[in-house]
C-alpha cells in the first residue's frame, strides 16, 4: 500500500497492502515540510478522506475498499479509543497509543482512528519479540495496544504486566468484505435501538466539528502525531517523534 500525497487530496494507490510506515513517514514528512513554510492551512488525511467517500481507497486480502468504508470502520474505533483514554470532548490529548496490527486495512483503520482520537501513535512490528514490544510500550508509556484477534495471545501478557488497555479488532471491524453485511445489520438495528445510533451520531458530529476548528485553526502543523523507535543495533533502540 501507498499514499501519494497530490493536490486533489490523499490517494492510496491500489495494490496489495504494503508498510503502512510509508503513510506515517510521507505524512509526517509532510506536516513537518509545511509547517516550515506560510502555505495556509494543514488538513489531516483523516479529515481529507470526507471528500473523496467514494473513491476506491485500497485493496487487500480481505477486500475493496472506499474511503467511505474505510472512515466507517475508523469512526468506530475512535469511539472505542475515546472511551477508554478521551476527555469531555473525546480528545484524548496525546496519549500514546501503540498500533500492532497485520499489513492490512486493520492497520490502517488503527492508525487513523489513534489520529483522528488525538493521540500519537507508536508504530510496533508484529516480528518484535515480546521483550522488545515491552519495551516499547514502557518507554513511550503507551496506555493502549490495538491490535487483532491473530496477534492478541502474543501482547497480552505484555499488556497485562504493564497495565496497559488492549483493544483486539475482529474482522468485522475493518474487513471491506464485511461492509455490506454491516449496512444490513446496521438497518435492522436502526428499528431496535434507534435512540443509541442517534447518539453515536452527534457524538460523532461533534468530534468532526471540533476537528474541523483545529482544522481550521492550523492546530494540526504542531501536533505530534508518531513515535518511531530505532532498530537497536548499536544499544538499546533510540526513539524519534
Amino acid at each position: 500500500m501507498l499514499f501519494v500525497k497530490c493536490d486533489s487530496g490523499p490517494l492510496l494507490l491500489p495494490s496489495r497492502v504494503r508498510s503502512f510506515e510509508l503513510l506515517c513517514l510521507a505524512e509526517c514528512r509532510y506536516l513537518h515540510s509545511q509547517s516550515r513554510r506560510t502555505v495556509g492551512v494543514i488538513t489531516p488525511l483523516f479529515l481529507q478522506a470526507y471528500q473523496f467517500a467514494d473513491r476506491l481507497a485500497l485493496i487487500d486480502e480481505n477486500g475493496v475498499y472506499r474511503y467511505r468504508d474505510l472512515m466507517t470502520f475508523v469512526e468506530s474505533l475512535t469511539d472505542r479509543i475515546a472511551d477508554h483514554l478521551g476527555g469531555a470532548n473525546d480528545d484524548t490529548s496525546g496519549e500514546r497509543v501503540c498500533v500492532l496490527c497485520p499489513n492490512n486495512a486493520s492497520h490502517v483503520v488503527a492508525q487513523m482512528a489513534v489520529w483522528m482520537s488525538g493521540s500519537i501513535a507508536v508504530a510496533v512490528s508484529p516480528k518484535h519479540p515480546a521483550a522488545q514490544i515491552e519495551y516499547f510500550l514502557a518507554d513511550s508509556q503507551c496506555r493502549m495496544v490495538i491490535t487483532t484477534e491473530e496477534l492478541a495471545e502474543k501482547v497480552q501478557p505484555v499488556a497485562s504486566k504493564l497495565g496497559v488497555t488492549l483493544l483486539s479488532l475482529t474482522e468485522t471491524d475493518y474487513s471491506g468484505r464485511n461492509t455490506e453485511q454491516r449496512s444490513d445489520d446496521k438497518s435492522a438495528a436502526d428499528s431496535c435501538v434507534g435512540d443509541k445510533l442517534l447518539q453515536q451520531k452527534e457524538r460523532r458530529n461533534k468530534r468532526l466539528n471540533r476537528l474541523h476548528q483545529l482544522r481550521d485553526a492550523n492546530k494540526f502543523k504542531d501536533k505530534p502525531a508518531f513515535i518511531f523507535y530505532t532498530s537497536g543495533t548499536t544499544g538499546s533502540p533510540k526513539v524519534s517523534i
